[in-house]
């Protein structure tokens, strides 16, 4: 019979030290305290077309983080008035 390898291999895997992946989607209650706005707030945003968000079923609704994180401006100082 043939020589059979018994030796064994170790395998590195990478390792993901980043944390738990963040949601794509989250409830409009977690939108409002990411934000620190009301729930009424965030609903207005999203009737207005400034926040995307979609109907998972009859009653819940899931809000898009990619567009709450696009919400609202930086500004950028100009300097004062001389």
């Amino acid at each position: 019979m043939g020589k059979v390898d018994t030796s064994s291999k170790v395998v590195a895997l990478p390792i993901s030290i980043s944390g738990p992946a963040e949601p794509a989607w989250v409830s409009i209650r977690d939108a409002a305290e990411r934000k620190r706005l009301s729930v009424k707030t965030i609903r207005r945003y999203i009737s207005a077309g400034y926040i995307h968000a979609e109907r998972v079923g009859p009653k819940l609704i899931r809000v898009s983080v990619a567009s709450l994180d696009a919400l609202g401006t930086p500004l950028q100082y100009r300097g004062g008035a001389s």
